[in-house]
């Protein structure tokens, strides 16, 4: 029977997850509007299988970083932001069973940095 006890190991999915995204702009002066945001991604200690042994399998640690800059008033906003500032090699796996009830697995990279520009109007 494969049913899952709590505390069973899920293959794939970090035991640890956390993120965060900061912004702050400028509420006065000249450069009113002017901004800086940051944040990351941390997956971590993600095992290849249920086996929890000392010998067990494990993906590299995930950690990304972005950040940008923004400027916005009533009407108009630009955003410039950088994905994966580190430029590390990333990727994301999974476990599964097939049709035929045969095991699986899959792999997905991230993108290495790369930038993205945002232009907004506000009707």
């Amino acid at each position: 029977e494969d049913v899952m006890k709590v505390g069973d190991i899920i293959p794939y999915y970090a035991k640890h997850t956390a993120n965060a995204w900061l912004s702050y702009a400028l509420q006065k002066g000249a450069l009113k509007g002017l901004g800086i945001s940051g944040g990351f991604t941390a997956l971590i200690d993600r095992p290849l299988s249920t086996f929890s042994g000392p010998n067990s399998k494990r993906q590299a640690n995930y950690f990304k970083l972005d950040g940008g800059l923004f400027w916005q008033n009533d009407k108009f906003s630009v955003t410039a932001n950088v994905f994966n500032i580190l430029n590390k090699y990333l990727y994301t796996g999974d476990y599964y069973t097939t049709y035929w009830s045969t095991p699986a697995y899959s792999w997905q990279a991230e993108p290495p940095r790369n930038f993205r520009l945002t232009v907004g109007y506000r009707f």
